[in-house]
């Protein structure tokens, strides 16, 4: 992966890496409200705030930094990024900060609906209508990022987009949210997985070239970091295993979201929009990590619907050991590094397996796996016993 080849000396969007931990700092503050915490995040709400862009979308990397591209491809951090909802982890963090810090901050208002525009500008016209993974800044069209993400539209990014624009609807009553959701809607239901290629999961194929619809597939040749590489084509065969070719997109389900929420009042949304009520008069969900939370569960407890069983309390208690972690199988590795790796291709298929020769560090799945702590693991175990204790 090409982000791995360059140090970057700067801060990631990028798998909501800086607006989940700002959410973190801003839950601290709001815990303590002590003044060593409101530093820390008044300066990971004005970092956030400084990287959007005028027009309201987001690098995945901020600051920019000079010559940033690798093996001879232009630098995609700067690009605005959808792709891992970057600007929608942006824009959530920013209304969790309005209306739990009740500050009043217009710059915060601002941030947020000048994000949700961008949606708006980057849906590409018809008979295209829809977005890809990054997009230029200035021309708004649909860019390249690393060389397993082709300049094209992306099926699975589109069709949370449309969610997203939903989303914006309900928290605004502006219908330019909805507009061209139906034409985006209709361009997924035609560039469908081909017929022969169908299979579960497969409904989308994930990139759509830009001009013609046609679907491009991604491979690997090489076994190794110098001599490897990734590239495109329109074959569906071969394909790299560690990143996806195809997609699930359920446009049926998408299209009657679109159709409820075309339906509601724009009057009653902005009456029950936590963006439009007062700042500082609701709070952040009690919970964050029973299960995914969303603006929508501000003021609420956040618990799942169904509390954990009794058995898997007991299963939890009778599992921690003695020094006190539940022991979990690590199934993943990676090659020991052993050197710069050689030019010439070392024999073997590695099409399509998740890992090349043995220079090739990437990781992969290990038949051996070796006993570890699992910090998914921990959080979901005490997230149960906690849930239990307030049943």
């Amino acid at each position: 992966m090409e982000e791995y080849h360059r140090f970057y000396g700067n801060a990631t969007f990028d798998d909501a890496g800086t607006a989940e931990a700002s959410q973190l700092l801003l839950r601290v503050y709001l815990e303590k409200r002590e003044r060593k915490y409101r530093a820390p995040l008044d300066k990971a709400i004005q970092f956030v705030l400084d990287a959007q862009y005028p027009n309201g979308g987001w690098p995945q990397r901020f600051p920019f930094v000079e010559n940033g591209g690798v093996h001879g491809h232009a630098d995609y951090t700067p690009y605005i990024t959808f792709n891992d909802d970057v600007a929608g982890e942006n824009i959530e963090f920013l209304l969790y900060a309005h209306q739990a810090l009740g500050s009043n901050d217009a710059r915060l208002v601002d941030a947020i609906e000048r994000g949700m525009d961008i949606y708006v500008k980057t849906q590409q016209p018809m008979p295209q209508p829809a977005w890809g993974l990054q997009h230029f800044p200035d021309t708004l069209k649909p860019a390249p990022a690393r060389t397993i993400e082709p300049q094209a539209f992306a099926t699975h990014t589109t069709g949370t987009n449309i969610r997203s624009m939903i989303g914006f609807y309900k928290l605004t009553g502006d219908r330019k949210f909805l507009a061209r959701l139906p034409e985006a809607l209709d361009w997924l239901d035609q560039v469908k997985t081909p017929q022969n290629l169908i299979a579960p999961g497969r409904t989308h194929p994930t990139f759509i070239l830009e001009g013609s619809n046609t679907p491009i597939y991604i491979h690997r040749r090489g076994s190794n970091i110098t001599n490897g590489q990734y590239y495109a084509d329109a074959n569906p065969n071969n394909l790299i295993v560690h990143y996806g070719s195809f997609r699930n997109v359920d446009t049926a389900a998408i299209r009657r979201e679109y159709e409820a929420a075309a339906a509601m009042d724009p009057a009653a949304l902005i009456a029950a929009s936590p963006l439009r009520a007062k700042a500082g008069s609701l709070k952040l969900p009690k919970y964050f990590t029973l299960r995914d939370v969303s603006v929508w569960d501000m003021s609420t407890d956040a618990r799942r619907e169904r509390a954990p069983a009794p058995t898997a309390i007991a299963a939890h208690l009778s599992g921690l050991n003695a020094r006190g972690y539940w022991p979990s199988p690590l199934t993943t590795t990676s090659n020991p590094y052993i050197g710069e790796a050689p030019v010439a291709v070392t024999g073997g298929e590695y099409q399509t397996t998740r890992v090349g020769d043995l220079w090739d560090t990437s990781p992969y799945t290990t038949d051996y796996p070796v006993e570890c702590i699992s910090t998914a693991v921990f959080i979901k175990n005490m997230g149960d016993l906690i849930e239990a204790l307030e049943a």
